[in-house]
């Protein structure tokens, strides 16, 4: 169920300032990989084809701090990743620019070490996941697109999650963030 989040109204008509501030983050410490892993799997904790492909919540866990670290090691990469930060991340924004995503097959083999864990974990909720992304592929378009995966800004639970192709200027997306 979705948290609800009271937001006071600015004061004399003016915004609220942010309270974090949004960067990019274009290399990874093993304590920035640990934090930004941690916190998108307890994002998407809760998502429900997550808990259908690994039902155990221990293992899901477990899985998704993998399956974040391989994200994040492409994303790095191949496309790009702005953080949301106060004090620890509290966001992130990932996204490829048209012609990364679906990844290719040399980028796959390239990352199979961190999918072998997964299929070590759970070989049943891998193959689950691995069949919805390939049906979903099915229906994005192929060209003119940016892909963006990203979580808003966290408070106990995001307050937004979401998966979205579209034909945006990259700027816009880290404001989507915001």
């Amino acid at each position: 169920m979705p948290q609800m989040v009271e937001i006071p109204p600015p004061s004399e008509g003016r915004p609220i300032p942010p309270k974090f501030e949004l960067r990019p983050l274009t290399t990874l410490s093993r304590a920035d990989l640990q934090e930004a892993t941690m916190m998108l799997a307890y994002a998407f904790d809760e998502h429900p084809l997550f808990r259908l492909a690994f039902p155990k919540a221990a293992s899901r866990s477990k899985i998704l701090q993998t399956l974040f670290t391989t994200v994040l090691k492409d994303a790095i990469r191949f496309g790009r990743v702005e953080v949301a930060c106060s004090h620890k991340i509290v966001g992130m924004l990932i996204w490829y620019p048209p012609g990364c995503y679906p990844m290719s097959k040399s980028r796959i083999l390239r990352l199979l070490p961190h999918y072998a864990r997964l299929v070590a974990v759970s070989p049943v909720g891998l193959m689950k996941l691995f069949r919805a992304q390939t049906t979903l592929n099915g229906f994005r378009p192929m060209s003119g697109r940016l892909d963006a995966g990203a979580v808003s800004i966290m408070t106990a639970r995001p307050l937004s999650v979401f998966h979205a192709s579209a034909r945006l200027p990259p700027r816009s997306l880290a404001a989507i963030a915001s």
